[in-house]
Order: C-alpha cells, then sequence, then structure tokens
C-alpha cells in the first residue's frame, strides 16, 4: 500500500527522513467512554429524612450550617470524589446527591437536585447527610460529619 510520501524523494519527505514511513497510527490506547443518554431516576425507596427535617438530626444540621463547605468536603471524600467537588458550590452538590441517589435506588429525578440544590443548597446537603448517616457511611471530617 503506498501513501502520499512513498512519491516523495527521500530528501522532500518531511524532515529529511530517509527510512520507511509508517502509516498505521494508533487509534486508541484500550479506553472506552461510555455516554449516559437518559438519567436514570431511581425507582426503589425514598430519602430517609426530608429537604426541610433539618431538627431531625441536631448535630448534621450545625455542621451544616457552621461548617457547610467542611460538610460538602466530607461528602465528596464519603462518595469516593475528590474534596475539590465542596468548592463547586450547587453544581457540586447537584454530582453528590445525583451519583448517591442513583447508587442507592433513591427516587428522584436531576432536576429536582439541581433545583433544591440551587435555591435549598443547605437544607438539600444535610438531607444528604442525614441520608449518608442512616446508611452507616463512616463520619469524617471532625467526626460530626
Amino acid at each position: 500500500m503506498s501513501n502520499k510520501y512513498d512519491l516523495l524523494r527521500d530528501e522532500d519527505r518531511p524532515g529529511g527522513y530517509t527510512g520507511p514511513v509508517n502509516t498505521n497510527q494508533p487509534t486508541g490506547f484500550g479506553t472506552t467512554t461510555t455516554v449516559i443518554v437518559t438519567q436514570p431516576t431511581g425507582s426503589g425507596r425514598q430519602w430517609t429524612s426530608g429537604v426541610c427535617d433539618c431538627c431531625s438530626d441536631f448535630d448534621t444540621c450545625v455542621c451544616g450550617y457552621f461548617c457547610g463547605l467542611c460538610q460538602a468536603c466530607a461528602l465528596a471524600k464519603k462518595l469516593e470524589e475528590s474534596g475539590m467537588v465542596a468548592l463547586c458550590g450547587s453544581n457540586g452538590l447537584v454530582a453528590l446527591r445525583t451519583k448517591y441517589r442513583t447508587k442507592h435506588g433513591i427516587h428522584g429525578t436531576m432536576m429536582n437536585d439541581i433545583c433544591l440544590s440551587t435555591f435549598c443548597f443547605s437544607c438539600a446537603q444535610c438531607q444528604l447527610a442525614r441520608d449518608m448517616k442512616a446508611e452507616m457511611y463512616p463520619k469524617t471530617c471532625c467526626g460530626v460529619c
């Protein structure tokens, strides 16, 4: 099989290269990409507490109110994500809630996660923390979160 460089003289080839030209370049490195077209909605259970049930777990409520960034970092680490997700504000919380919800089969939608994370950030974050506590996720950070 010939290519466009086979017709050139050795001195006219790119870089003055005189050896054989490899035309079979690698097309990938063995990785695959999965694209999620439809977001799973979770058809199993409900959250263990409501969004506004902040007083049902006083420690979690206080941690979320006074140390919200610390709590968000702890939640990310519990879900095996980078603590930097906590710096992404409501976008980071959307990602954490959606990951947790789909992992545990909790009924809901991504749009619901977006609305709650945007308009009820602290309550949505505390709801996630309470649910993780109910699911016996290990305590991290200062021991309260």
